[in-house]
């Protein structure tokens, strides 16, 4: 039996365990509304710890070469699951309505997770970090087409009310963090030994969530500090985020990067740049950025990524931990 979500066979072949029904946003295209069953997308939640969003499909579900039905996409996980869901919402049914195809949008458990997925060929499309991106060209031939705009900023968040500087405060203690794997982590690692402090001499990194538990954590005096990007400091829960304040702004970085399978038809491949170029016009871009803070998506210059290869050794050293 069909529903919204697609058919049978295709929920057993992901194997769900979860499905929840959201209206869609106001504004999201024409003819919507949240009465509407054909207009609702759908969170679903897949065993292995990942998650599927696929919107309302089109009409016309043309196909050709590799052009696979759904079109799989992965989505880094530099927030939660729920927060991806929410936020790729509008993103998808403008995708599914660009390209006349089903899009189906995964994360995974952690960056290791999702990389290895990538490399193991379970996603067509990818949206990545821009240091993983560059491992995923040079090691598994993946194709750079796109890249987010603003760059994405790196910052340590304390408790609202203490003083003194990250530098004196993370001596001897532990550097809070969700994601050691990310651009911004390896960044902030930089710009902390050049103040002076060495990761596992000076200082240790805790890997933690970004969730309601952070402001007891960075309570305790043992965990003094946390290095998280802007956009994860947004995610974190509203009543935690109240507690806390961000210190300083260290670097800002590459925007998440957007690559296609070298699987993937090339001719495919071009229809997803392009329609993700013209995205920020359209209100579900507009309203994929009031969630996301994504605010332009440009294309990828060639070689664009290879100032980043000196990060690779430590990229594939925190991914294999």
């Amino acid at each position: 039996m069909r529903d919204n979500c697609g058919s049978e066979p295709m929920r057993a072949r992901l194997g769900l365990i979860m499905k929840h029904s959201f209206a869609p946003l106001a504004g999201a295209g024409a003819g919507a509304s949240a009465s509407s069953p054909g207009r609702r997308a759908c969170l679903r939640v897949a065993a292995a710890g990942g998650l599927a969003v696929a919107a309302p499909l089109a009409q016309a579900q043309a196909q050709a070469g590799r052009e696979a039905n759904p079109l799989r996409v992965g989505v880094v996980p530099n927030v939660s699951a729920r927060v991806v869901a929410r936020n790729y919402q509008p993103w998808t049914r403008y995708m599914e309505r660009a390209l006349g195809m089903e899009v189906a949008v995964h994360t995974a458990g952690n960056f290791a997770e999702f990389h290895a997925k990538a490399v193991a060929g379970e996603y067509d499309v990818i949206i990545t970090a821009a240091n993983l991106g560059r491992l995923a060209e040079v090691d598994s031939g993946w194709v750079l087409q796109a890249l987010y705009e603003p760059p994405i900023p790196g910052t340590i968040v304390r408790l609202k009310g203490q003083t003194g500087s990250a530098v004196a405060a993370l001596k001897g203690k532990g550097l809070a963090m969700a994601n050691p794997q990310s651009l911004v982590v390896l960044r902030g690692m930089e710009w902390l030994a050049s103040q002076g402090l060495k990761a596992g001499v000076d200082y240790q990194l805790v890997q933690v969530r970004n969730d309601d538990s952070l402001p007891a954590l960075l309570t305790g005096g043992a965990t003094p500090r946390a290095m998280m990007s802007m956009g994860e400091f947004r995610s974190v829960p509203e009543a935690a985020r109240a507690q806390l304040e961000v210190e300083t702004i260290f670097a800002e970085v590459p925007g998440f990067t957007v690559l296609t399978s070298p699987k993937l038809a090339p001719a495919t491949a071009t229809r997803v740049r392009e329609a993700l170029l013209a995205l920020p016009a359209s209100e579900e871009g507009k309203q994929f950025a009031e969630l996301s803070g994504v605010r332009g998506v440009r294309a990828a210059r060639p070689r664009e990524l290879e100032s980043l290869d000196s990060m690779l050794a430590a990229t594939r050293a925190g991914l294999a931990r």
